[in-house]
């Protein structure tokens, strides 16, 4: 019975459980194995009998240790206690009745409150198969969530790069063909920007996947990375706040991608369009909503408005995990990302 304690409740307080039932199994066994050597198989009982005066310590350990989880409503624990009361009631019962002292009932009642304590057990058992399963199909589920996705960002990687590719195929062909040395010498410029680019694509990709440790804090420590590295390496400035919620559940691999993507996008076009000389981005968590914005101090271009492929494909983004983007052209360009935190849980 402790030894079931400690597997459903723990070992409890300096493993006291744990100690209490080896130390019964011990002694009880060690007993045994000497009056056995020794063929005093008589005596036997008096050793059995010692180890029943172990019962009414062991009983209140057991209660000082299920009593904080009924505190705490465990289901397991109000199954084990219920359980436990009758065979102790029963029990008591039994006792008075052996020593003459009450003599209502039967003496073999404790067969009842045994019956009870094992449909406890029983109940118990049930309850953690059921929690079993549930898990379980939570597990399951999660791991159909993870296929779906990953297949999202494959079916993705493949549309991006797989354009890039197209495109330096086709100007390696234009290339072959053509005669012009000048028109050869650009044609490999844009071959080798398409292949740096591609480059960057996949290893964007393969780092998001393999980051089994990502959480909203890294996202955002590779935001600000990439940020400076990229911004400050055109002679601009790069500042980003953040206020991240440590509660939220990392994010996925998808809703990383695709951040990540309108957020390069947006750095992208901000270098070639805003003639700026700063940029900012705030990240903040700490309403109802995620608020991701990247602003400039240059100006509002006409080609940053005719970027439509790229706009466009950021909006699907955005909508693709449930957020609303919103692009404002006045003096310079405003990029918002938002989303409900609950969209997050």
């Amino acid at each position: 019975m402790i030894a079931f304690v400690e597997q459903i409740f723990g070992a409890g307080y300096k493993k006291i459980v744990r100690r209490l039932w080896q130390f019964l199994f011990i002694f009880v066994t060690g007993i045994i194995c000497v009056f056995a050597a020794t063929q005093q198989l008589s005596t036997i009982y008096i050793p059995i009998q010692i180890e029943r005066c172990f019962f009414f310590p062991a009983l209140v350990i057991t209660f000082a240790v299920i009593i904080p989880q009924l505190l705490r409503r465990n289901t397991e624990a109000i199954l084990y206690a219920t359980g436990l009361t009758v065979l102790v009631v029963y029990g008591l019962n039994s006792l008075l009745h052996f020593f003459q002292i009450y003599y209502k009932g039967n003496y073999i009642e404790i067969d009842y409150g045994l019956f009870f304590f094992l449909l406890s057990l029983a109940a118990i058992l049930g309850h953690r198969f059921a929690q079993t399963h549930l898990k379980l199909q939570m597990f399951s589920k999660q791991l159909q969530q993870n296929a779906d996705e990953r297949e999202k960002i494959m079916q993705d990687l493949h549309d991006g790069v797989g354009g890039l590719l197209t495109n330096i195929k086709l100007l390696s062909e234009m290339a072959k063909e053509s005669s012009s040395m000048d028109h050869v010498r650009k044609t490999l410029s844009m071959v080798a920007d398409l292949s740096k680019t591609s480059l960057e694509e996949i290893r964007n990709f393969l780092d998001i996947l393999d980051d089994q440790e990502m959480s909203w804090q890294a996202l955002v420590a590779d935001f600000r990375h990439y940020g400076v590295t990229t911004i400050e390496a055109h002679n601009m400035e790069f500042t980003m706040q953040s206020n991240v919620l440590k509660t939220l559940e990392a994010p996925s691999n998808y809703m990383s991608v695709n951040l990540t993507k309108i957020f390069r996008e947006a750095i992208t076009n901000i270098i070639k369009h805003s003639n700026g000389t700063a940029v900012e981005v705030f990240f903040d968590m700490s309403g109802t909503m995620l608020d991701f914005t990247i602003r400039d101090n240059g100006v509002a271009a006409e080609q940053g408005r005719e970027n439509g492929h790229g706009l466009e494909n950021m909006q699907k983004r955005a909508k693709a995990i449930g957020a609303e983007l919103e692009i404002i052209f006045e003096q310079s360009t405003l990029v918002r990302l938002q989303m409900e935190l609950a969209k997050l849980q």
